[in-house]
């Protein structure tokens, strides 16, 4: 596909970031923006390469989903190296972490944090469309004499290039500002300062790792065991049979760490049935709980407060880099009180964000969880479970 703009954002922003596509493609601005433009059966991260280097500009998503997103973090990386100009939509009044600030500090951005939205995007495909123009190749008789070649030194095209792209965002921006007759909503603005971040202590707590080799660690315990429903096999898998709830059986369960902490859970994703199987956080009511894993529709991250969702946020099938019948690797990450859940991509090599929110601190225990629905048995098979710091 031919395109001139990248569309850079979170998973969690794919409402936004389709808006922004839609308002530019009505304008003939031609878009590049995942998933939809991943050619199926191609490597994701070899997609997103290509897309970047074959963009004139890229526009990125800013919140704080993507603000926190290791895979926008690459992506805006490869786009400043490539010496692409970075334009960044902001829709939250968030500082950019230092994954972010050291690529996109002198940028000029354009704010869309008061409503309504379709005001901002106006304006962001006003201000793309000058600057595709500026980029626009002149005749072959206006073209200028190529310079001469750089003394020898130090190489720092990388660098350069994107100092001079940032400085054609500045140029173009500062212009529609000025057409538009400046002020009021919807103009371009700064990020806000950087601010230091206080380091604060943990509890002191042991990493774990079990691989499931032969049978499960004896420091687990188990919630309304049923013996027959569960078995570990060679080399070293853990397969429980969903029962359908109430109440919820086999649940592998241990005393969650205090402070902030990490879990990685490796497990095949189901191919057949309907339930659920992944990570649980809970108290000592599972009706209460946040579960993070495999449904017969969608990756969800979901809270219940005594058994009614209070929150989810999913990644349907169609769009995981990893299908049913297939190992995945599912990364919970807690600091501070917040959680971010992630997938791994293994194409792209990072884990793409799920979900985030804040943990219950009711939820001193940490486990596995699967359950089936009505006439449809689903197993879940579980490869290792880490915690670390």
């Amino acid at each position: 596909m031919s395109h001139d703009v990248f569309i850079c954002h979170s998973s969690l922003d794919r409402a936004v970031a389709n808006a922004v596509c839609a308002t530019l493609e009505a304008k003939r601005i031609r878009c590049w923006i995942a998933p939809r433009d991943v050619v199926p059966g191609r490597e994701w991260a070899a997609s997103i390469i290509e897309a970047i280097h074959g963009s004139k500009l890229v526009i990125l998503v800013f919140s704080a989903h993507s603000n926190e997103s290791q895979h926008v973090h690459k992506e805006i990386e490869r786009a400043v190296n490539a010496g692409l100009p970075v334009l960044p939509f902001r829709m939250e009044d968030v500082t950019p972490s230092p994954a972010l600030e050291y690529f996109i500090s002198d940028a000029h951005w354009l704010d869309a944090l008061t409503p309504p939205l379709e005001k901002h995007l106006d304006y962001l495909a006003e201000t793309v469309q000058l600057l595709l123009d500026r980029q626009a190749p002149l005749p072959d008789a206006e073209k200028p004499a190529p310079p001469p070649p750089p003394p020898p030194g130090r190489r720092r095209t990388a660098l350069w290039a994107g100092l001079a792209a940032l400085a054609v965002v500045l140029a173009v921006v500062v212009g529609v500002f000025v057409i538009r007759g400046g002020g009021g909503a919807g103009q371009a603005g700064t990020p806000p300062a950087t601010t230091s971040k206080t380091v604060t202590s943990q509890a002191a707590s042991k990493p774990f790792t079990d691989e499931f080799t032969k049978t499960v660690d004896p420091s687990w315990t188990w919630l309304n065991e049923k013996p027959g429903a569960w078995k570990v096999t060679a080399p070293g898998r853990l397969e429980i049979v969903g029962q359908q709830p109430p109440p919820y059986r086999n649940v592998l369960l241990r005393t969650a760490p205090t402070g902030s902490y990490s879990i990685r859970l490796d497990l095949a994703l189901p191919a057949a049935g309907a339930g659920f199987a992944g990570l649980v956080l809970m108290g000592d009511d599972p009706s209460t709980r946040l579960q993070f894993g495999w449904t017969e529709k969608a990756l969800l991250t979901m809270t219940y407060h005594n058994g009614n969702i209070e929150d989810d946020q999913e990644m349907l099938t169609a769009d995981l880099p990893v299908k049913p019948g297939h190992d995945a690797q599912l990364l919970f990450e807690l600091k501070n009180g917040s959680y971010v859940t992630k997938i791994y991509y293994p194409a792209y090599d990072t884990y793409y964000d799920m979900g985030q929110g804040r943990l219950d601190p009711s939820f001193t225990k940490v486990g596995l969880l699967v359950y089936s629905k009505a006439g449809a048995t689903v197993t879940g098979s579980f490869d290792r479970f880490e915690i670390y710091f």
